[in-house]
């Protein structure tokens, strides 16, 4: 029998270890999200949430999401801590209280479980 491999679980703590850039330009970097920002893995309801409060529709695109959420190849990030960019003439995209949605295959981000976070904090 196979082992499964980890997955993040709603409640869990993601941490971003190095900038990650959406565009890079002569004149400004986009940055998708900064290195030490600080998130919480949310589940699709609290995204379907978050999208009707936003009044968005649950487009395509969340149907694509919603299947590599299911898949396990993602999954989503609320911001709760948005570091600011090193670099003054870089723009931050993400902001606090804003989910996104993470590839397991990313680079540039570990997750804690919760439970784990819980146990050291109490040490």
């Amino acid at each position: 029998m196979q082992k499964e491999q980890p997955y993040p679980k709603s409640g869990d703590k993601v941490i971003v270890t190095e900038d990650l850039f959406e565009n890079h330009t002569a004149l400004v970097d986009m940055i998708s999200i900064t290195k030490g920002s600080i998130g919480t893995v949310v589940s699709l309801e609290d995204y379907y949430a978050y999208l009707e409060r936003d009044g968005h529709s649950h487009s395509d695109l969340v149907a694509n999401i919603r299947h590599c959420v299911e898949n396990r190849s993602g999954f989503l990030v609320r911001w709760d801590w948005v570091m600011p960019p090193s670099d003054s003439d870089s723009v931050v995209l993400g902001r606090k209280g804003e989910i996104e949605f993470m590839s397991v295959r990313q680079s540039g981000i570990e997750w804690h479980p919760a439970d784990q976070i819980a146990q050291t904090k109490g040490n």
